[in-house]
């Protein structure tokens, strides 16, 4: 994905894109990572998720029902453009941003380059939500990331997390609570 502003009458406007497809809930976790190509002038790119019908003029977290890290200020933002929260470290150019939805628990975090950065968001529920990435470029640079839903290896260990995950939740019975819930 690239963003490049020119033609926009505006420099503060965000445009974000959203996948095609849902996070399956059924999963019981969901895990993608974005590759940072190039940040642009300021890195203003935010990496998050959305329900279907959120508005796109935004950066994710800036909209109801969406949420999301944004990599020039290194904070969470929730359904409040207005109001960000401290959560990370900020990325730029070269830096690997994951993104994990555990629905057992409905929290979400991230990760930077492979380290778990805790957890950003303790109460993903409702609808259906996708991955979203925006970005905001105040002069004529091209922003780039790639987006990474499995094609590739992950930088960060998921398969490690994800066992000991689906451990507890089959101890705790939860698979079965999952299964009740959503399908």
């Amino acid at each position: 994905m690239f963003y490049n502003v020119q033609g926009h009458l505006s420099w503060y406007i965000a445009a974000a894109v959203r996948a095609d497809y849902p996070l399956p809930v059924e999963a019981g976790l969901f895990y993608f990572e974005v590759y940072i190509v190039n940040q642009g002038l300021e890195g203003l790119i935010g990496i998050g998720l959305s329900e279907p019908n959120v508005n796109l003029n935004g950066q994710p977290g800036w909209n109801e029902r969406s949420y999301g890290y944004h990599g020039d200020d290194g904070l969470k933002f929730i359904s409040d453009g207005n109001r960000g929260y401290d959560y990370g470290p900020l990325y730029t150019t070269d830096d690997t941003i994951g993104c994990c939805v555990n629905f057992f628990n409905n929290t979400c975090f991230y990760t930077k380059n492979g380290i778990h950065l805790g957890v950003a968001f303790d109460d993903i529920s409702g609808g259906e939500l996708y991955p979203t990435f925006g970005m905001r470029n105040p002069k004529a640079y091209i922003e780039l990331i790639e987006v990474n839903f499995g094609q590739n290896p992950f930088v960060f260990d998921i398969d490690q997390y994800a066992k000991r995950i689906f451990q507890d939740a089959e101890k705790k019975k939860e698979w079965a609570k999952l299964s009740e819930l959503y399908i």
